[in-house]
């Protein structure tokens, strides 16, 4: 598949690299597995035609890794042909070295860990950046997966590489403008088919690659997901387990019995606590972990309330681990005895429900995008709902001209039921009175129609 949709990225590194011509720039890139970090760090060391170094860190022997690393510097500069390093504050005082005679770019690759290898690295870099840094110049940039530990590694005081950053990247997921034109490259432009793959994979590089190289594409979804997804030869069959096996450790369990528990449905701590079986007291200390630490679950209160209102539901942020835990990881026996093509129907006949709210979340990225590029104007969006039956997909206002703005999703246009959303308007503007007198339209959205819009009707 083709490199997409990087430029910003590349733009601020081709930047960091000018300013590197005088001073060391110390520069974290992180984000989830499989977004494509390393793609666009190699792109960008191509792009420069400087001479780099790229390490990557195993979870081996340190004397093995040492060993590889001296490869390296040996493959990529003559003069240290033979070299040997008999420990990491040997190999880091040689870098320093080069690092002050010339302007290179140092990688490392799935800089965690080294936490596995030597946990002093840390320490013994931190030295030797205090010690050369204003001789030195060049890029010194580290690529880390495990959000939590890059994290832990360079935000918490304690840590030796603690303020020792000059820039930080964080690699998100590609846009529905990308998502669009990867699927227009492989013969698709029907926003039903934007919706399933985004409802699937969001915005994750690695995935559309993969179905591309399985030619996913041109399959039924209960091909895609038999073939692609459920059978053994898949890396997508245990992909949430490989994610997030080094974030939670040896309590990986609980987290994972709460995170199925909130892709069923269960969007409360007490449904939670329902569904998972896990004792409701001891429960508030790993919904905290996953929506703080680990940032996997988002925690979204109604528009207009208070962070702290106690309506806040749960949901987990990436579509494909949602995907994962509610198809895969609950269905982990089925999978073993029953025949892929049995369940992957059972799939489809639920997904309906799946997609529906990726559309309602889907719509808000669309929206968010369309005002990034002053196509449209708000200044707030969110989601509202009461103790009650009042529930409204999209609420976005433009303040500076008292107008607000509702919106409904639908996958199809017959579900749409004007009398009953006019109601729930109502309902909100009764709790919400301060709207009342604003300039009021209600926006219809559907997945079959252009750019998603299906009908537009002002209110007053």
């Amino acid at each position: 598949m083709k490199f997409y949709n990087r430029e910003q990225e590349l733009k601020r590194l081709q930047k960091l690299e000018k300013l590197a011509a005088q001073n060391l720039f110390f520069v974290r890139i992180t984000g989830r597995r499989r977004i494509g970090k390393t793609l666009l760090v190699r792109r960008f060391l191509a792009d420069t035609g400087r001479p780099g170094l790229y390490f990557f860190v195993t979870k081996k022997k340190e004397k093995l890794l040492l060993e590889e690393y001296a490869a390296v510097l040996a493959e990529s500069f003559e003069e240290y042909s033979g070299v040997h390093f008999k420990d990491f504050d040997d190999f880091f005082k040689l870098l320093f070295v080069l690092l002050k005679k010339r302007q290179i770019i140092v990688v490392f690759d799935e800089f965690q860990n080294f936490k596995y290898v030597n946990d002093a690295v840390f320490s013994i870099l931190q030295k030797h950046i205090d010690l050369n840094k204003e001789q030195s110049k060049g890029l010194l940039l580290v690529i880390g997966s495990i959000n939590s530990m890059m994290r832990r590694l360079f935000e918490d005081h304690n840590k030796p590489l603690y303020g020792r950053l000059n820039s930080s990247f964080l690699i998100k997921n590609f846009s529905l403008k990308t998502i669009r034109q990867i699927l227009k490259d492989h013969g698709s432009t029907g926003n039903q088919d934007l919706l399933f793959f985004y409802s699937i994979f969001a915005g994750i590089p690695f995935y559309y690659n993969y179905i591309s190289e399985r030619q996913g594409y041109r399959k039924s979804p209960v091909d895609l997901f038999k073939e692609d997804i459920l059978d053994e030869s898949s890396i997508l069959l245990n992909e949430g387990k490989e994610i997030l096996l080094d974030e939670f450790g040896k309590d990986y369990s609980t987290y994972f019995s709460i995170l199925e528990a909130i892709s069923r449905g269960a969007t409360t701590i007490s449904r939670i606590a329902d569904v998972s079986g896990i004792n409701i007291n001891n429960l508030s200390r790993y919904i905290s972990q996953l929506t703080g630490e680990y940032e996997l679950i988002e925690r979204r209160v109604p528009f207009n309330a208070k962070k702290n209102n106690k309506m806040g539901r749960y949901y987990i942020g990436d579509n494909f681990l949602d995907f994962w835990f509610r198809y895969i990881f609950r269905n982990k026996s089925k999978i073993e005895i029953q025949s892929r093509e049995r369940i992957a129907v059972e799939m489809l006949k639920d997904l309906p429900v799946f997609m529906g709210k990726k559309f309602e979340k889907m719509m808000m990225a669309f929206l968010i995008e369309m005002n990034r590029e002053e196509k449209i104007r708000f200044d707030r969006i969110g989601q509202y709902w009461d103790r009650g039956e009042t529930e409204i997909d999209i609420i976005f206002t433009k303040d500076q001209e008292r107008e607000i703005c509702f919106a409904e999703c639908k996958l199809s246009p017959r579900r749409f039921n004007i009398k009953e959303i006019e109601e729930k308007i109502k309902r909100f503007l009764s709790a919400n009175g301060k709207y009342c007198d604003w300039k009021k339209t209600l926006n219809l959205y559907s997945p079959g129609q252009e750019d998603f819009l299906y009908r537009s009707i002002p209110l007053n």
